[in-house]
């Protein structure tokens, strides 16, 4: 990791800890809804809990990746910072870097905490290593569509509609990867899915080297 990469990391860790009400909205967001979920699994008469769990992680994953698409390069532009950024010695493909690397951290944090918080509340532990693996895997993926269309929004007026639509089109492969997954769970699904989620973030990178420099 480079020296650039480290500082843009730590401005935004700081960042933050200074807006520590958003990142708590994102939490009780992650808990409650994975709370719905767990809750549901504990009552529902359900043969193969996997399938519901997995949909339901996923689907709580995708709201996530759009909070924190929010806190990444429009995040830059909302603060005034973003002009900034293009005119400092970092070139764009080091900036989005960054960026993706601390949208990963957020949503793998989140995920966990909705991970931890649907088995504790569903009391079924027999499937929980599948789905750490689909959420642990699926993440590089998410992180990467989140930051990439966070930097192509920063261009739109309509961003509060365009954002979640782009993030959402250009998830449809991940899901279908996950679905796949959750009718034949087997553990080589999910390294497909994370050799996917790297693929895609070195074109994310290329495109947004592009993207960032208008």
């Amino acid at each position: 990791m480079s020296l650039q990469v480290r500082r843009i990391i730590w401005k935004d860790i700081k960042l933050e800890v200074r807006n520590l009400p958003e990142m708590g909205g994102a939490v009780i967001f992650a808990v409650a809804s994975s709370s719905l979920l767990g809750f549901s699994l504990s009552r529902l008469p359900v043969r193969d809990p996997l399938p519901m769990a997995g949909t339901g992680l996923m689907l709580i994953a995708l709201f996530l990746s759009v909070f924190t698409s929010v806190m990444t390069v429009v995040r830059e532009e909302d603060l005034g910072t973003l002009d900034g950024v293009r005119m400092s010695p970092v070139d764009p493909v080091t900036f989005f870097s960054a960026k993706l690397l601390m949208s990963l951290s957020l949503l793998e944090v989140l995920l966990l905490v909705s991970f931890i918080t649907t088995v504790a509340l569903s009391g079924w532990v027999e499937g929980a290593p599948y789905l750490l693996a689909l959420l642990s895997s699926s993440g590089i993926y998410l992180a990467s569509i989140s930051s990439l269309s966070s930097a192509i929004s920063v261009y739109l007026r309509a961003r509060g509609v365009l954002l979640p639509t782009m993030i959402l089109v250009l998830s449809l492969p991940v899901i279908q990867e996950a679905l796949s997954f959750l009718s034949s769970p087997d553990y080589s699904g999910a390294l497909i899915l994370a050799l996917s989620g790297v693929a895609f973030s070195l074109l994310a990178s290329w495109l947004a080297g592009y993207v960032l420099e208008v």
